[in-house]
């Protein structure tokens, strides 16, 4: 009966830290957003070098919005370590190879 428990009780731990670590992928995912579209506030300025870095800024921005959950499924499966820096270098590989 204990070896039964022991099992369920590690089985629930493991779910909790799953749902927790995705959690956290989601909430990255989220800040690199809230980067791009800050970035992206700089659509109306008159030089193009901050035009086009505001462009790029909007699309990196939709992308992450729409594959959200697929990257985080990615990052769950590849157990990327929760890093900030290696979430973001995730990421942005993420982009550059789509």
């Amino acid at each position: 009966m204990a070896t039964s428990v022991g099992v369920v009780l590690f089985a629930i731990t493991a779910a909790l830290a799953d749902s927790t670590r995705e959690a956290y992928y989601r909430d990255c995912i989220d800040a690199r957003i809230e980067k791009c579209e800050q970035l992206a506030t700089h659509a109306g300025s008159r030089g193009p070098n901050l035009q086009a870095a505001s462009a790029e800024a909007m699309e990196q921005a939709r992308f992450y919005r729409e594959s959200k959950e697929a990257l985080v499924r990615r990052m769950h499966e590849e157990a990327v370590p929760q890093k900030d820096y290696k979430i973001d270098h995730f990421l942005i590989e993420s982009y550059t190879s789509r």
